[in-house]
């Protein structure tokens, strides 16, 4: 690797062959850019950050100090051939300090994390997705988007999260029904809009229905159906999202289903929500 000095790029940080640097970039001291990489127009990366072989990063994204993104997988220490995997982060990205990306990741368009986020390999996400600090993807699994993931939550392989999903603090989708098989291994399904609070553990197989609320400290063992409210260790369904009013005055009349009155940067918010479904 070679030292770069152009385009805002520190004179300590090292830059691989064949990188492909747009206007406009800025490069932290003692950043590493490996080879056959892509880094978008009016783009940031931080110090001590590395960027590993065959990564493309969007324009207008900023990568946090010590931050790596095309992360090896453990095939790097076993194998003399190995060669990372094409990673692929869309525009206007923020990915705080300390967090991890591991090759063959696909992420969309305004992804957002916290610090200390961790997602591995083949985890496939869609646009405006966020991942709050130490949140976790363990690989090979899907989301769609706007989801978010608040602090410390962790997300199975083999796990499907549709889009609008909110899952809180702490909570767990597993995907082993008789752990340590490895051989067994489905994880849950989370269908559109559907909200996880905090404390969760969703166990594997389960479906949770489009517009679902988990309650705080569940463990959700059996499928969830559309609009039900599902609390308890094991969880039990006790009514419909639809029943549920707010206590705070008049503030939220209809709590559920959520996107009626939440208001956060949704397609829906000029138009209304029922507009959205129209």
């Amino acid at each position: 690797m070679k030292s770069g000095t152009s385009l805002g790029v520190h004179s300590t940080a090292d830059i691989g062959q064949n990188v492909s640097l747009g206007k406009g970039i800025v490069i932290g001291p003692h950043a590493i850019i490996y080879d056959n990489v892509t880094i978008g127009d009016d783009s940031a990366i931080g110090a001590q950050s590395i960027i590993y072989e065959n990564v493309t990063i969007g324009e207008h994204s900023h990568i946090g100090p010590r931050v790596s993104i095309g992360e090896p997988t453990a095939e790097l220490y076993s194998s003399d051939s190995y060669e990372g995997a094409p990673t692929y982060i869309g525009a206007d990205a923020i990915i705080r300090s300390g967090s991890i990306l591991y090759g063959g990741c696909e992420i969309g368009a305004y992804f957002h994390t916290g610090h200390y986020a961790v997602i591995r390999e083949r985890t496939i996400v869609g646009h405006h997705v966020s991942f709050g600090t130490f949140a976790q993807s363990d690989g090979d699994c899907v989301l769609g988007n706007y989801v978010r993931l608040h602090y410390a939550t962790h997300v199975c392989r083999t796990a499907r999260v549709g889009n609008y999903v909110w899952i809180f603090p702490y909570t767990v989708l597993t995907n082993d029904i008789h752990p340590p098989c490895m051989l067994c291994v489905e994880g849950p399904t989370i269908e559109d809009y559907v909200v996880v609070a905090t404390h969760s553990v969703i166990m594997p197989r389960v479906k949770i229905g489009t517009h679902a609320l988990i309650g705080a400290n569940s463990v959700v063992t059996k499928d969830v159906p559309r609009e039900s409210i599902a609390i308890g260790s094991p969880a039990k369904i006790v009514g419909l999202v639809s029943s549920l009013t707010c206590d705070f005055g008049d503030r939220v009349p209809t709590p559920y289903p959520w996107p009626t009155h939440f208001v956060d940067g949704y397609p829906w918010e000029e138009n209304g929500w029922q507009a959205e479904q129209d």
